[in-house]
């Protein structure tokens, strides 16, 4: 089969940017990645460092985290639209000791705001609207009172498609957690 010059030359022209748009598309993702943005956040917070299990990763706190370090890294992780995920073993609940919080930026109120969805074997919540100051408190005591040390920021499961509860509800729920851990 004859193929003129031109048509090789547009062929391979077209090879080219094809591998020049892949390539693009590759480092456009690296960079635009969340473990690159993790890198980012972790880099300014000497207190902490990523942890990967599995390709699950986590943010592990030393022993010597401060309150303001942990409100900025709850504040840089909504920035960046992570969730969060921990097992919180001080709040009270009607079965197993403890319950399994998830934070996420998923239909959120507003800037100081996370969604929290929150359960333990056989029973879970709703949505409900807690602010970053809280979900910092919460952490920080947690950490500085020996029962966390770690939280997890990939692969959080958290369950969007239950009701969003009434602002009174998450207002209750919210000074709950934060007097609970204050």
């Amino acid at each position: 089969m004859f193929v003129p010059n031109f048509a090789r030359n547009t062929i391979r022209g077209i090879r080219i940017a094809k591998k020049t748009i892949m390539t693009l598309d590759k480092i456009i993702a690296i960079f635009s990645s969340k473990k690159s943005r993790m890198g980012k956040i972790i880099h300014k917070f000497p207190n902490m460092a990523i942890e990967v299990e599995a390709n699950v990763y986590f943010i592990k706190f030393s022993n010597t985290i401060t309150k303001n370090e942990v409100l900025a890294l709850v504040n840089e992780l909504w920035n960046y639209k992570f969730d969060l995920s921990f097992h919180d073993s001080i709040h009270p609940t009607i079965s197993d000791p403890g319950a399994y919080f998830s934070y996420s930026t998923i239909k959120t109120i507003g800037n100081d705001y996370y969604s929290m969805t929150y359960g333990n074997h056989g029973w879970s919540g709703g949505i409900y609207h807690i602010k970053i100051e809280t979900v910092s408190q919460q952490i920080y005591n947690l950490v500085s009172n020996g029962a966390l040390n770690k939280i997890q920021i990939t692969d959080v499961s958290f369950f969007s498609h239950y009701k969003i509860k009434e602002k009174q509800e998450s207002d209750k729920k919210n000074d709950e957690i934060y007097l609970m851990h204050k």
